[in-house]
């Protein structure tokens, strides 16, 4: 049976209320996922039949996810669930992930597998970043193709750090990640600490810096927020540099294109599982 989980934000012990969501069809469910993930949701899961999402309980933000239900004329239940430990539940469910043969995710209760090139140590308190997302798993094959030996690398929207661990741990001299969460942050400092990395500045913000330039670009974020700032994210690429992008569905691959079209003149690589992309870009355009 189909499933996948994506939990935003750690629930530790709360009360939350779940709306389970009818919707048929996998370009259905991600095209809804991709909406919901844009709300300040603590989680969501999805199954054969329909999505599952997870709000604290007691927000006026079930108001706003009513109001996308019912826009999209979408059936659904809702229910209050009592206080658990959710990431006790959920990281006694939690699997490493291995990626082109080359890249092992796991986290500190599970036993290294010494036949991987990279190994990652990601504790598991927030699922978008452990790798077990498309997106995720796009972006660290598209680094795969890059070298990033001595090289300088900007992680945007940098969630757990993860892109940054494996641009460190593939011969990054610097890495600077940002994320504008504050359990981002603190999910960053543990991460590397874990991996024992040396080479990653970070800081909370929601806007790249102006001013350094880079030679390999990390944003795996939305649609939205890559239109918003898709010159700024060239403007921080050195001319011979690199911009890997995700966190975007095939739906979006026209409109991205369109934009980024003004900034960059090739793309070095396109991938796609299950309805979502990713695009590497070079060859920047100078005005």
């Amino acid at each position: 049976m189909f499933h996948r989980s994506v939990l935003y934000r750690p629930f530790f012990i709360m009360n939350y209320v779940v709306y389970h969501i009818q919707v048929d069809g996998e370009v259905s469910k991600d095209l809804l996922a991709h909406q919901l993930g844009e709300l300040n949701i603590l989680g969501l899961e999805e199954f054969e039949l329909g999505i599952k999402v997870y709000l604290e309980s007691g927000v006026d933000l079930q108001i706003d996810l009513e109001g996308v239900l019912k826009r999209e004329n979408l059936a659904f239940e809702r229910k209050e669930v009592p206080e658990q430990n959710w990431n006790q539940l959920w990281e006694s469910n939690f699997q490493p992930v291995f990626i082109d043969g080359r890249i092992q995710v796991r986290a500190s209760f599970h036993a290294p597998k010494p036949e991987f090139q990279f190994d990652i140590l990601i504790d598991p308190k927030m699922s978008f970043g452990t790798g077990h997302h498309e997106t995720t798993q796009m972006m660290m094959q598209s680094m795969l193709e890059l070298d990033f030996n001595q090289k300088e690398a900007f992680d945007f929207g940098a969630g757990t750090g993860i892109l940054s661990v494996l641009a460190e741990k593939m011969g990054a001299k610097k890495i600077v990640a940002i994320d504008n969460d504050d359990w981002c942050m603190r999910s960053i400092e543990e991460n590397i600490t874990l991996n024992a990395c040396s080479a990653i500045e970070y800081y909370k913000s929601d806007s790249p810096e102006i001013g350094k330039t880079y030679d390999i670009i990390l944003a795996n974020i939305n649609k939205n927020v890559l239109i918003e700032h898709a010159q700024r994210l060239s403007n921080l690429t050195q001319l011979n540099g690199f911009l890997i992008l995700s966190g975007l569905l095939s739906s979006d691959y026209e409109e991205i294109a369109s934009v980024y079209a003004n900034y960059w003149s090739k793309v070095l690589a396109k991938k796609s599982i299950n309805n979502w992309i990713s695009i590497t870009y070079t060859n920047k355009i100078t005005r």
